[in-house]
């Protein structure tokens, strides 16, 4: 109450989470926790790197891509995503929200540090989604762009109802290839390229629920 027994009334606030508006670091920001917070997501820590291409190969620089994903039990930190009606209780991973940004460097790099997704059932039918990344491009003159990152050593990618969509090499062109050596960080890596336009352009989809 205030001075005059009038009640004073707090903002509305909004449902998060938050992110931050710009580079903090001037580059980029992971799906993982940073280094000595003391938290550790579940799962295997992988990392997602390649370079986002022309139609030339060239690499273009400052290009924004941005990743989303389910955490290591197959759930999505999001409202809509509650697991009443599938795989038992999936729970979330308080360490994990399953969100990245990168800003590609000079050559078109980028590297997404993160854990590899489990296997969740699709929306609509009995199918189930093989673990991936979404990932979103946004850039000079593109407005948005989405694709997904597979990864080439899941056996459930045969059944996963989008691949299963696509003929070869279109197929092909989502799955990034495990690298024999490990990450810098000890991280299994693996690799894949984005072509945006070309004979060898990556598949792009206006609208995939997951």
């Amino acid at each position: 109450m205030t001075a005059s027994n009038k009640p004073t009334f707090t903002p509305e606030a909004t449902i998060g989470p938050f992110f931050p508006f710009r580079f903090t670091d001037g580059s980029q920001w992971q799906a993982l926790p940073a280094p000595g917070t003391g938290h550790r997501a579940d799962g295997v820590p992988v990392a997602l790197t390649g370079r986002i291409l022309d139609c030339q190969g060239a690499g273009i620089r400052n290009m924004i891509v941005e990743s989303w994903q389910a955490n290591a039990h197959g759930r999505y930190r999001h409202p809509d995503d509650d697991h009443s009606d599938h795989q038992g209780d999936a729970p979330l991973d308080p360490a994990f929200d399953g969100f990245a940004r990168v800003r590609t460097d000079a050559d078109g790099g980028f590297r997404i540090a993160t854990i590899k997704p489990g296997a969740h059932p699709a929306v609509s039918g009995n199918a189930m989604r093989a673990p991936h990344l979404r990932l979103t491009i946004f850039g000079s003159g593109i407005d948005r762009l989405v694709t997904f990152a597979y990864f080439d050593d899941e056996p459930a990618n045969p059944a996963d109802p989008l691949l299963a969509s696509l003929e070869e090499p279109d197929r092909g062109r989502l799955v990034a290839r495990r690298s024999p050596a490990e990450d810098a960080d000890g991280s299994t890596a693996y690799r894949l390229d984005i072509v945006l336009r070309g004979d060898a352009e990556t598949p792009f989809f206006d609208d995939w629920q997951e």
